[in-house]
């Protein structure tokens, strides 16, 4: 089960990694204007609590205001499922300052130099990664990968960036039938 977690992070954080936009696949044979109901099931390895909660309440937010209605797992149309996890990258924002003295004649000099850096701003920037998959019976039917840069020193900034990321990645749910 590790090595699955471990493979489906790589892979998520890969296609994150070089991804603009929400990835959205899903099954093309379903009948998706027939799905009426969903549940919400909670992630096996949550970031930690507080986000798990933000996640789980924007996501049921989002599918209820499409006309879903939440319920049980046993009476529901699909099952939702979401792997979310946050990543951190360097941040590369700094200022150099180069300062130098030469002396020298015709044919000949010696100069001296040095350059200082100073950082600007954050030193690293936090992403949170979320894929949200929506499986009917055994098999995933529709799903969405993306990722949004957040703060995590303030909570209302978080929740406010958590909401546009599942709304983004919500965006194509249900998925329009093909003509």
């Amino acid at each position: 089960m590790i090595k699955r977690t471990f493979l489906f992070l790589m892979v998520t954080v890969l296609f994150l990694g070089c991804s603009t936009s929400s990835q959205i696949d899903y099954d093309k044979t379903v009948s998706f204007s027939d799905i009426q109901s969903f549940s919400l099931d909670l992630p096996v390895d949550s970031p930690d609590r507080v986000r798990s909660t933000l996640l789980s309440n924007s996501i049921e937010q989002n599918l209820t205001a499409k006309g879903l209605t939440k319920t049980e797992a046993l009476q529901s149309d699909i099952a939702v499922s979401y792997f979310a996890v946050t990543s951190t990258e360097p941040s590369n924002s700094s200022f150099s300052i180069g300062l130098g003295t030469g002396f020298g004649g015709r044919s000949g000099g010696i100069s001296l130099g040095s350059i200082v850096s100073l950082p600007l701003g954050k030193q690293e920037t936090i992403y949170q990664n979320l894929r949200i998959d929506i499986q009917q019976g055994d098999r995933i039917i529709w799903s969405g990968i993306d990722e949004i840069e957040i703060d995590s020193g303030n909570s209302i900034e978080l929740q406010r960036k958590i909401d546009e990321l599942v709304a983004k990645i919500l965006a194509s749910f249900p998925p329009t039938p093909e003509s």
